[in-house]
């Protein structure tokens, strides 16, 4: 029988657990702490909507490439061990990511706030557009609070580009602005609508 060092045998799973997520991060761009977790049994991720009717997620299954040592060709070593959680972690974080980019397009297309190009060029029009399809909402200044925006690295430019057009445009500049104003509107409605629990 070997000996159990169970101290060692913890910190080399904190170790390799560090590893892992370290791999995670760098893998999933969208989330800067992605989480390993269990998920037990219940209906937790339920989404519940105002119309009393829910919606179950499915969960996506998420699996990684592992390593097995035979011990008789090749000596187990820390430097292996953490260069196979490296890649554990790497392939979790890529599939994470890749879900919730599906996740999100998903969401979207039933909510309608998709805009198809329909393979055209970004332009400044069709960013309009794709705010024009979104919800906002506004601080108590009344200033708008913009939403997370992620884009391919490949548009970054263009979308950068469209923003400028936006500005140094009379007619676009007014269209954004008539669309902020309307926006705030329909803020102000929302807000006056809410019911607010006893």
């Amino acid at each position: 029988m070997l000996p159990d060092f169970p101290a060692q045998r913890r910190a080399l799973l904190r170790a390799l657990q560090g590893i892992v997520q370290d791999g995670l991060a760098k893998a999933a761009v969208i989330s800067s702490q992605p989480g390993l977790g269990v998920q037990h049994e219940g209906d937790r991720l339920r989404i519940c909507h105002e119309d009393g009717s829910f919606d179950d997620p499915e969960r996506e299954s998420l699996a990684a490439p592992g390593h097995a040592w035979s011990g008789a060709d090749e000596p187990i070593t820390f430097s292996g061990l953490a260069a196979s959680a490296a890649e554990v972690g790497a392939s979790l974080g890529g599939q994470q990511e890749r879900a919730m980019f599906q996740a999100v397009a998903r969401a979207t297309a039933a909510a309608g706030n998709v805009v198809d190009a329909h393979g055209a060029c970004l332009t400044a029009a069709l960013v309009l557009d794709g705010l024009e399809s979104i919800e906002l909402g506004f601080d108590d200044l009344g200033n708008p609070i913009w939403p997370s925006i992620c884009v391919n690295p490949a548009l970054a430019d263009d979308v950068g580009a469209a923003l400028r057009a936006i500005d140094d445009t009379p007619a676009l500049s007014e269209r954004f602005r008539a669309m902020i104003e309307r926006k705030r509107s329909q803020w102000h409605a929302r807000e006056a609508d809410r019911r607010l629990v006893d």
